[in-house]
């Protein structure tokens, strides 16, 4: 799966939980990158590590890599060009901020949803389910669950303890005459 491909099928989810209306309906460039999926609350849902990969990827998306949104003319036009340039200008895009787009009903339709309904694993689930964990509850790598505040300062102490900086703090005279 490409970064344009997991962006896309991250939109579908955001929209379908959170801006249901966009599914059949048109809505800015704007709208997509300031609210639905900016950058800061997304990346780690998109896989992408900088600013300018998630620009690249929003850039291909916009310019209609694969045929997931429908887009004005003009700006996919401008898009591809940029793209296809030798030195692309990642957030190209913003100099559309009011062109419309839509989802294309047969990309979304097929991720196994309709534009009218939600995704099979929301359906699928049961009522009785566990509620999802909180980002407060995470686990780190290892398996080992986050603890307390205390817990954490105490490990942190522990491990500075065993790389000792060395050599005396200048006393306050010292400090002074520089």
């Amino acid at each position: 799966m490409d970064n344009v491909e997991r962006m896309f099928r991250h939109l579908v989810r955001v929209i379908q939980t959170r801006f249901p209306q966009y599914l059949t309906h048109p809505f800015d460039v704007a709208e997509l990158y300031q609210n639905i999926l900016p950058y800061r609350h997304n990346r780690r849902e998109l896989g992408l590590e900088t600013n300018e990969d998630y620009e690249i990827t929003m850039l291909a998306l916009l310019a209609g890599n694969h045929g997931y949104l429908h887009v004005e003319d003009r700006m996919r036009e401008a898009l591809q060009a940029e793209l296809t340039s030798r030195n692309p200008d990642p957030g190209s895009f913003r100099q559309f901020p009011d062109a419309q787009i839509t989802l294309s009903p047969s990309a979304v339709q097929g991720l196994g949803t309709t534009p009218s309904a939600p995704p099979r694993a929301a359906r699928a689930s049961a009522p009785n389910s566990a509620p999802a964990r909180s980002h407060l509850s995470r686990r780190r790598r290892g398996g080992r669950p986050v603890g307390s505040l205390r817990q954490m300062v105490i490990a942190v102490v522990r491990a500075a303890s065993r790389f000792p900086l060395g050599g005396p703090l200048p006393s306050v005279r010292t400090a002074d005459r520089i």
